[in-house]
């Protein structure tokens, strides 16, 4: 159906107990509301939405070593906030949620530019 298909290992499986986790009734409601406000076909949008989502890769549940962390501030590319604050971003999803930002935009972009309507910039 869109051009960003799923692994073929995440087709269709559900998640493994131990890596679910819980989505709110009202948070899934809202997001169906939102595609059927924004989109012309809501169900080949949620469908390219979630074909993209699946094949991002997942945030490594890892943390990077002491030693790694300690060298990266005190090699000044970090102060210990902005690691704090880095870290804390990428473990909400941050580069996902950037990713898919990118690819919304781009749609949109895509959609603007057959419709008439200037394209954003």
């Amino acid at each position: 159906m869109t051009d960003n298909h799923a692994p073929e290992d995440f087709a269709g499986d559900p998640l493994p107990r131990d890596v679910a986790f819980q989505v709110s009734d009202a948070a899934v409601r809202r997001l169906a509301e939102a595609v059927a406000r924004l989109a012309n076909d809501p169900d080949y949008f949620l469908q390219a939405l979630t074909d993209m989502l699946l094949a991002m890769e997942p945030n490594s549940r890892e943390e990077l070593p002491e030693n790694e962390v300690r060298y990266l501030i005190e090699s000044g590319a970090f102060t210990a906030e902005t690691w704090a604050a880095a870290s804390k971003s990428v473990n909400r999803g941050n580069l996902q949620l950037r990713i898919t930002e990118g690819w919304l935009l781009n749609l949109w972009r895509v959609a603007l530019s057959g419709s008439g309507v200037p394209a954003m910039r």
